[in-house]
């Protein structure tokens, strides 16, 4: 008997068994699939050498901040509950490589999730996720995210779709209103476009449409512009309006080209040579917080002219746009 791995699934227990508690020096792998277990007792967070937790199925309503005292967690899968929120002491698991919570009643993610540097799998779908936090984005080794089936979504950060390892993206079935204008450079898959309120498709996303989409390019004179809860923009040539990323603020028509304004430019700067996760705290004391706010969002592109590529924050000149 492999003392290290603990198989009690499929049993219709409705309390961990005692016997986990009586070998908790020893056990690394857990796995309790398919029972009927409530609650996580305080005891089982004093087992750390735990590395995989396998708890699908069950009716555990909470997850304790103590989870945090499970330091060489690698794998923790609570899908199929009925889950609330995720504590922010989770931020604490700096091992942990796959977190499925997928399938509870979750609303939020908490901010702490950032601390996850060596995550490299998160599913969070078909939960009520209505925001994605921006520090998503500094879990640089993630490559697999599966946000489906949150109806309340509206839009994910652009920094998240330009993670630089991200391979896999799902965020199907949502109720996203606009793509970011960047992915990134290893994304291969991409599971987006059924979202009802989607207005357009852009153009960097050409490579992951489907054969019977049939996209058709389009050049759009990006005139009367509205802001409400999104950027809206009238494409005269369409007779309808395009939702755009929020960060946009100034367009200017293609035969209109003037130079970029300071604030982009400052941006800009400070994003490509100074920003990172280590140096945030300190550039909250140093610069304007609408200056920073838009560097903690990331760009919603790159520039498409010529081999330019340089990051778009708020002010764009044209754009090409695919229904």
């Amino acid at each position: 008997m492999n003392l290290n791995v603990l198989h009690w699934s499929y049993r219709d227990l409705k309390v961990f068994p005692a016997e986990v508690q009586t070998a908790s020096d020893s056990v690394e792998e857990i796995y309790l699939k398919e029972n009927f277990i409530e609650t996580l007792p305080l005891w089982l967070f004093q087992m750390t050498n735990l590395k995989f937790i396998h708890l699908t199925g069950n009716l555990i309503d909470e997850i304790p901040d103590d989870i945090q005292c499970l330091v060489n967690l690698e794998f923790l899968d609570v899908s199929k509950n009925r889950l609330k929120e995720i504590p922010s002491t989770i931020g604490a698991l700096s091992k942990l490589k796959c977190l499925n919570v997928s399938e509870n009643e979750i609303s939020s993610i908490p901010r702490q999730i950032g601390f996850l540097r060596n995550l490299e799998a998160l599913d969070a779908s078909k939960n009520l996720l209505a925001v994605v936090p921006n520090e998503l984005g500094n879990c640089i080794n993630l490559l697999e995210i599966n946000l489906r089936g949150n109806h309340l979504l509206t839009e994910i950060p652009s920094r998240v779709y330009a993670l630089c390892k991200l391979i896999y993206f799902d965020v199907n079935n949502c109720g996203l209103s606009y793509l970011p204008y960047v992915v990134g450079a290893r994304l291969v898959h991409v599971r987006a476009f059924d979202n009802q309120k989607l207005t357009h498709i852009p153009i960097v996303y050409e490579k992951f449409l489907q054969p019977w989409m049939e996209p058709l390019p389009i050049y759009c004179p990006l005139l009367n512009i509205q802001k409400d809860f999104l950027v809206k923009v009238f494409s005269p040539t369409e007779n309808r309006w395009f939702n755009l990323p929020r960060g946009v603020i100034d367009i200017h028509k293609r035969d209109h080209r003037i130079p970029f304004t300071l604030f982009e430019l400052c941006i800009r700067k400070i994003y490509t040579n100074f920003w990172g996760p280590i140096l945030d705290n300190l550039l909250a004391e140093l610069v304007p917080r609408i200056i920073l706010y838009y560097i903690k969002m990331g760009p919603i592109g790159h520039c498409g002219n010529g081999f330019c590529s340089n990051p778009i924050f708020k002010d764009c000149h044209f754009l090409l746009l695919k229904k």
